[in-house]
């Protein structure tokens, strides 16, 4: 969770997979009462990290689509600059 600030989108879905690993595993087990007492806290603090991890994926959505949208721009930069020249243009040179 320490790094979460600074994770990049393949070490957010990595982090993700681990922790969907474990939860699935804790679920599929037979555990005892005593055990799922003593797993409480755990899980608890567990869900707690939910916030936290949504918002930084929020975050990354949102630089994915500021970034989409420079890039949307600069196409339609280029095309408006790109059809307003030909490649078959002539120019001449006169002497005078």
């Amino acid at each position: 969770m320490a790094e979460l600030e600074f994770a990049d989108q393949d070490r957010l879905g990595q982090f993700m997979d681990e922790r969907q690993q474990i939860l699935s595993a804790m679920q599929n087990h037979n555990w005892t009462e005593e055990e799922k007492a003593g797993f409480r806290s755990r899980i608890a603090t567990i869900l707690t990290y939910d916030a936290p991890i949504q918002a930084r994926m929020r975050a990354l959505m949102n630089q994915a689509h500021t970034q989409t949208g420079k890039i949307e721009a600069g196409k339609i930069q280029r095309s408006a600059y790109d059809n307003r020249f030909h490649d078959e243009s002539y120019f001449f040179d006169r002497k005078w």
